[in-house]
């Protein structure tokens, strides 16, 4: 039966397409450099096992004496309320809907669109909220004064990286004194600092990643065409997103910063340092559309939902942050 375009609501698996179509849409989300835990109505834990000391001792007859012990410790991600609220005429797009009217001949003022025409707008709505996101999961910042929408939404990666909230570590800052805003004479420089500053366990992890910007990324290789006999350190390759350095992966992402390069395993499990948690509000209508009022004809699309990033070790990712 069709549904009239009016006072529609969505819920369930038609809300979280919605909802996961606002948070998705970018290369940190769509490529698999972050893990997303949907169906967060209030906090997701991010637990942490440290091992303190050493537990393999030589065996001994009689009563064991303990050795070594590890010490729990627990992230809380809680994600912030959002909301996507705009007003638009429809007839504006009349020439595209109307072909798809469960009745080509009824009158105007009557006029229904089929649940898949009204999901594909809803769609095109969305598409406009997914760089705002993207920005908010790396440079989002809700304390510093001055920061610009959306970057107020709430804290994002490299926040959270450079003040720990949970005041649990530290990240590894390779920042040196006198740094400069990067180029193709002193990048190559700046990702040894990366490089060099991993933690050791980690260097031979296959998903340790080196982030930057796409302008980065062009310096970087730019750099690599300028070295001669460039050996197993830069692997150049026609494509931006395929370059690594010492093996490492070089990540370019049109949603980070310039003049930052920053080191992380990530991948889209729960394995991954970086974390994403996104949610509808439970026992809510999360997504609506529908007249502003009977006698008019333009419309409202409004939908709430949460979302929020986390990094389960801090001191596991590495930073050189040039920006002034």
């Amino acid at each position: 039966m069709a549904i009239t375009f009016a006072q529609n609501t969505y819920a369930g698996e038609a809300a979280e397409e919605f909802i996961v179509k606002a948070v998705s849409g970018n290369s940190t989300v769509n490529n698999g450099h972050i893990y997303i835990q949907s169906g967060v109505n209030k906090t997701f834990t991010q637990p942490r096992l440290r091992k303190n000391g050493n537990f393999i001792q030589p065996y001994a007859t009689g009563a064991p004496s303990a050795q070594g012990g590890f010490t729990i410790q627990e992230r809380a991600l809680t994600p912030t309320e959002l909301m996507v609220y705009t007003e638009f005429n429809p007839m504006a797009f009349r020439a595209f809907w109307e072909p798809f009217q469960p009745s080509p001949t009824q009158q105007l003022l009557f006029t229904e669109l089929t649940p898949n025409v009204q999901r594909d707008l809803i769609n095109l709505l969305l598409e406009y909220t997914q760089f705002d996101m993207a920005q908010c999961i790396w440079t989002g910042d809700t304390v510093t004064t001055g920061t610009a929408y959306p970057n107020t939404l709430f804290d994002g990666l490299l926040t959270k990286a450079l003040s720990d909230p949970d005041g649990l570590d530290t990240v590894i800052d390779v920042t040196p004194s006198g740094v400069g805003a990067f180029t193709s004479s002193n990048i190559e420089g700046y990702l040894k600092l990366v490089y060099q500053g991993m933690p050791k366990p980690l260097v031979m992890r296959p998903d340790m990643k080196i982030f930057c910007s796409i302008t980065t990324a062009q310096e970087i290789q730019e750099a690599a065409n300028d070295i001669s006999g460039k050996g197993p350190t830069f692997l150049q390759a026609p494509a931006l997103d395929a370059m690594t350095y010492n093996g490492k992966r070089i990540v370019p992402l049109e949603e980070f910063p310039d003049n930052v390069l920053f080191a992380a395993e990530s991948n889209a499990t729960v394995r991954s340092n970086l974390h994403m948690a996104v949610t509808d509000l439970s026992n809510h209508v999360t997504v609506k559309m529908g007249y502003i009022a009977e006698n008019r004809e333009d419309m409202f699309f409004k939908m709430i939902f949460k979302a929020a990033v986390g990094i389960g070790n801090i001191d596991e990712c590495v930073i050189l942050d040039a920006r002034s």
